[in-house]
């Protein structure tokens, strides 16, 4: 194998002693090669990301509107596709605000 590329399944097949026991340059090249693939996967999972929005937010929205949620799981029908969309809770703040609010409490204390 020293002279030939390795392909995902040559690499998952092979164990940890194997891999380390490769020379310096094929290592080279699967660390940048699964940077690559990395890459390549994170923008594919965004546009399929973006795709999903564009076909159910709007229901989704609709249904959690509906439902009386802000957040958490709504369920929608496409044909017989059963779609889950899960909104998690998130909590956010205005971290000026909350500053100036402990100043306040801090001088009126001292």
């Amino acid at each position: 194998m020293s002279d030939l590329t390795l392909y995902p399944a040559d690499i998952a097949a092979m164990s940890v002693g194997q891999l380390a026991a490769l020379p310096p340059a094929q290592k080279a090249e699967i660390s940048r090669n699964l940077d690559e693939a990395l890459a390549w996967l994170k923008q594919a999972r965004a546009k399929f990301d973006a795709a999903l929005e564009a076909a159910y937010g709007e229901q989704a929205r609709a249904a959690r509107l509906e439902a009386g949620k802000d957040f958490g799981v709504v369920h929608l029908k496409d044909g017989l596709l059963r779609v889950t969309v899960d909104v998690p809770k998130r909590v956010s703040w205005d971290q000026a605000q909350l500053a100036a609010i402990a100043r306040r409490i801090a001088a009126a204390d001292g």
